[in-house]
């Protein structure tokens, strides 16, 4: 089998940086012309032409579609150099939202030839999408984002990045795509669902686990599959999340989705279940070492979930007023059972770490729609059986636990209101 198409890579002067020089690339294009050089992600080093391969392949399809039409490089010419001046991340996501959605449309139009009249062309493509069912109005308005987003670069970035190219924004006043009228509804677990996956006997105990930690403290995805235990404070009851696991480089790295580190309590019931593992795990590498893809561990949710005898239709299928249930959801889940439990917004807001209540207040809604009916008692104890082996396991130890719950469970059915964590910073307490 031949290698993929990467174009010509080679070393060569940096037209950015004149005295320095960087691996560019330049390829064959359709009409079997050549197209210009493409500077490459400077800061891969002169030795590294497989990186520099790899870096080319990742716009090789969108730089054959070119063509030498127009007073100037097409947009699908243009997109290749701003892709190339994006993070890892960024250049995946809007890589593929232009080549899926936006090229197709305007990619051989000369981006000095781009007027309101082909913005008005692209806008009328994501409507047809959108009202065929075969893209939800929020992709469509992300991808309207990030063509407005290159496109002001094209018009106001600094002159060292060489982006600038256009005195204005062509697409300012250009109206964004319809939103649905059909808002789709976001998907939780109460409580007697959670603990139905949990007490399973053939759910596998780290998936128990991993949906226990995702439940109870909220994280996203890329923060529970790089926390560590030297990130977990068992003492004083918190969670440090200050880093992330990024999907491309697939490497951890510091910083959230938000730029800010968080401090998160640790509810009380999940108390025994940490220190279990903590234990296990003599307190060094990843908590949860088996969180694999986000899309398998999505499935194998459903899956378990409908093993488990959990058969609610919104959580396994999707419909055309809401998605089934994703694995982010449990970080949904985490902060509707605050909201039920009586958390502020203020309160929840920096748990989960959202920049503003405008997220909280979905959630908040989302509570005070279903805290009337038989909801249940939010943050539940956890059975033995959700982070404990049955072989292995003393009848002290089992006792020891059992009774801890036993004693929870008695103090809350004492209470008149349901058990509220403390989510005020340890200073202000």
């Amino acid at each position: 089998m031949s290698r993929p198409s990467t174009g010509t890579v080679d070393w060569r002067p940096n037209p950015n940086k004149p005295g320095t020089s960087c691996w560019q690339a330049r390829y064959t294009r359709a009409d079997k012309t050549r197209t210009p050089w493409y500077v490459l992600d400077e800061n891969i080093a002169q030795d590294d032409e497989a990186g520099a391969r790899a870096f080319a392949l990742e716009f090789a399809a969108i730089a054959k579609a070119t063509t030498k039409d127009g007073t100037g490089e097409s947009v699908s010419a243009y997109s290749i150099r701003w892709l190339g001046q994006r993070s890892p991340q960024s250049r995946r996501d809007y890589g593929q939202q232009l080549k899926t959605h936006v090229l197709p449309i305007i990619g051989h139009v000369s981006i000095l030839s781009l007027s309101a009249a082909h913005g008005d062309r692209l806008v009328a493509s994501l409507d047809t999408k959108i009202a065929a069912g075969t893209m939800a109005d929020k992709s469509a308005r992300n991808v309207w984002g990030t063509i407005k987003k290159m496109l002001r670069d094209a018009a106001h970035a600094k002159p060292s990045t060489g982006l600038r190219c256009l005195s204005e924004n062509p697409f300012r006043d250009v109206m964004p795509p319809e939103r649905s009228k059909v808002r789709k509804s976001r998907q939780f677990l109460y409580p007697s669902e959670y603990l139905a996956l949990v007490r399973h006997p053939d759910v596998p105990l780290a998936f128990k686990r991993n949906v226990s930690i995702a439940v109870f403290l909220g994280l996203r995805y890329s923060e529970q599959k790089a926390l560590r235990w030297e990130h977990v404070d068992l003492e004083h009851g918190i969670v440090n999340v200050c880093e992330v696991f990024d999907t491309i480089t697939k490497e951890t790295r510091e910083g959230t989705k938000t730029g800010q580190a968080r401090t998160v309590p640790i509810h009380p019931a999940l108390i025994p279940m940490l220190t279990h593992m903590n234990t296990a795990a003599d307190g060094t590498g990843l908590v949860c070492p088996d969180l694999y893809a986000r899309e398998a561990t999505a499935r194998s949710l459903r899956r378990w979930l409908e093993r488990a005898g959990v058969d609610r239709t919104s959580l396994l299928k999707a419909s055309a007023v809401g998605s089934r249930l994703r694995w982010h959801d449990l970080r949904a889940t985490c902060a509707t059972w605050h909201a039920v439990a009586g958390c502020s917004a203020l309160e929840i807001r920096d748990v989960m770490g959202h920049t503003n209540t405008a997220m909280t207040d979905k959630y908040m809604r989302n509570a005070q729609a279903v805290r009337g009916g038989n909801f249940g008692d939010p943050f539940p104890a956890l059975p033995v059986s959700s982070f404990k082996r049955h072989d292995g396991i003393s009848q002290h130890e089992t006792n020891v636990v059992s009774t801890t719950y036993e004693v929870v469970t008695e103090e809350r059915s004492r209470s008149r209101e349901r058990p509220r964590p403390d989510l005020r910073p340890r200073a202000h307490r």
